[in-house]
């Protein structure tokens, strides 16, 4: 290597150089050693650097085994199978349908021309590989042009006599070339038990990576080659095709680049384009009538200023919607007008920093957010006739309470206790709320008078960059600006 060519080397460079000469798993410190000593670093602490660009290499280059340990992608793939049954149409026409394939198990840069298929004893499955552009819609409506790619083997096909209830059995046997096993598998083979086994075994193993994933969410090109160096390849059936293992599964959902838990929050954007709406699935349960008697106690208090609160007292038996309007009364919001909705928040699996050093490296306490769905303000909406007994909830738990999509004002709901109800006492109803911290109208504060306010002007204060605060007075007679009511 010149020195030019050197100067323009760079860490994913080396890392793809080291990675050539690997024949199995190598410890990160190992990697990030061989690293420096083909492109020394000039940052403080180097150890940490090589790991960084490590981390970054990702899906991309490599995956981890463990948090010290990796695998180059060539080596995790090598040896994956997966099954896939054929539809009649497919069948028919002699087709493979190979943008899945492309999409979960073998490099997005391969060049499908050269794919290489061999049946079980490897000689060569004449191929003719079909490329087509046709529209796609995404899951926000839009339309866009997408590369369509088939293998044409009805010659193959024909001569094996596969049918619609056999299964075609698909090895891994080159993922940097793109070097394909097809097996044809008779229908009857593997019990129905035996392939429902294989699929949740992967499904679990899916889920166990999307638990310890930092944020939650999982791109394919790092979650399949994760996944498939913890499976451990047992003779009889493999497990189907990713995305048909994930689509199957109730704890998850999929959009072929990215995995999902399938009762995820929705983020605003996509509560206003409507995306994934579908694929919530409001986590409930069967409730007792002792349940539904008792009273569920919540302090609500506000995400941006937790210093107000207000505490809800609510029985089991009365719904979301009975709390949305105990929520809307007690902070002042719009009772007649704007959707709210609810999340619970659930533990995730702990996890571990990959970018600390071992020694500093721990575990940490994680929460999801959990859709349970919408009220509308008259009532309705997917969320209104959940009890509250059905939520499952114990002493410590939380909901999330949003109310008006558009300002978003969110709130933290605490269950503070479970009782029995008051004889005396209609629910929902305010046991208890914050001690108010006045504050004072600003234009009688400057008529050196202290009178205290009950509204803010937006307007003003963005103008003079601070709160501009008014008193029911002045509010009266201040300008047609946007003025709303403050909360104490």
């Amino acid at each position: 290597m010149t020195k030019s060519d050197k100067n323009n080397l760079t860490y994913p460079d080396v890392i793809d150089a080291i990675l050539k000469t690997v024949t199995g798993p190598l410890p990160v410190a190992e990697l990030a050693r061989r690293m420096l000593a083909e492109l020394p670093s000039t940052a403080r602490d180097p150890q940490a650097a090589m790991r960084n660009h490590i981390l970054k290499a990702r899906g991309w280059q490599l995956v981890f085994t463990t948090a010290e340990t990796i695998i180059p992608l060539r080596l995790a793939y090598q040896g994956v199978r997966f099954r896939l049954q054929l539809t009649h149409a497919n069948l028919d026409r002699g087709l493979l349908p190979l943008n899945d394939i492309l999409q979960g198990y073998l490099p997005q840069n391969l060049v499908v021309e050269q794919l290489q298929f061999v049946d079980a004893a490897g000689a060569a499955i004449p191929t003719r590989i079909f490329i087509a552009t046709e529209k796609t819609k995404s899951p926000f409506g839009i339309y866009y042009n997408e590369n369509i790619v088939r293998a044409g083997l009805g010659t193959w096909y024909r001569a094996q006599k596969i049918s619609a209830r056999d299964y075609l059995v698909v090895t891994i046997l080159d993922w940097e070339q793109g070097r394909l096993q097809l097996e044809r598998v008779p229908a009857g083979r593997w019990s129905r038990d035996l392939l429902v086994e294989r699929d949740r075994l992967l499904a679990d193993l899916f889920y166990d990576v999307l638990e310890g994933a930092r944020e939650e969410r999982i791109y394919n090109n790092e979650a399949v080659p994760t996944v498939y160096t913890r499976l451990i390849d047992q003779p009889g059936p493999p497990p189907g095709h990713w995305m048909e293992v994930i689509t199957a599964d109730p704890r998850m959902t999929h959009d072929r680049w990215q995995i999902v838990y399938s009762d995820r929050r929705l983020n605003p954007l996509e509560m206003l384009l409507g995306g994934s709406r579908q694929t919530r699935r409001p986590s409930t349960v069967v409730a007792s009538n002792e349940q539904r008697q008792r009273i569920y106690r919540l302090r609500a208090s506000l995400a941006g200023n937790p210093k107000i609160w207000r505490e809800i007292d609510i029985q089991g038996r009365q719904t979301l919607a009975d709390l949305d309007r105990a929520l809307r009364e007690a902070f002042n919001h719009d009772c007649g007008d704007h959707m709210a909705g609810f999340w619970k928040l659930i533990p995730r699996a702990p996890q571990a920093s990959l970018a600390a050093s071992p020694a500093r490296r721990r575990p940490a306490t994680r929460i999801r957010e959990v859709e349970i769905g919408a009220v509308d303000p008259m009532g309705g909406g997917e969320a209104a006739g959940i009890a509250i007994a059905e939520l499952g909830l114990g002493v410590g738990d939380h909901l999330i309470y949003v109310y008006d999509f558009g300002d978003w004002v969110e709130h933290t709901l605490a269950l503070q206790a479970v009782a029995a109800p008051q004889a005396d006492l209609q629910y929902p109803c305010e046991v208890a709320r914050n001690k108010p911290q006045y504050v004072y109208c600003t234009i009688c504060h400057q008529a050196g008078r202290q009178q205290v306010a009950g509204w803010i002007c937006r307007d003003c204060s963005q103008r003079q960059g601070a709160a501009f605060l008014l008193c029911a007075d002045c509010a009266r007679q201040h300008p047609m600006h946007y003025i709303h009511a403050l909360l104490y």
